[in-house]
């Protein structure tokens, strides 16, 4: 499959299942992104797992308010 291809299928997901993910795949996915490359080797990653629904929520209000904050100050 050639990138072209690749983009052209790509989708954006706005709703998502409740159900959990195995703790095993949650590993394997953080894994891929430990090992996947940074510019200059500098692996700025870090990663945050919630699995619990509330602490998911006040994230991801967190996100949003720091969002908006910042394109203020632009």
């Amino acid at each position: 499959m050639s990138f072209l291809d690749l983009a052209k299928k790509r989708r954006s997901i706005r709703k998502f299942k409740s159900d959990r993910i195995e703790p095993d795949k949650i590993l394997r996915i953080v894994e891929a992104g430990i090992w996947a490359p940074s510019s200059g080797d500098t692996q700025p990653y870090k990663f945050i797992i919630l699995n619990d629904r509330k602490k998911i929520e006040t994230f991801y209000t967190l996100v949003l308010e720091y969002i908006v904050r910042r394109n203020k100050q632009a």
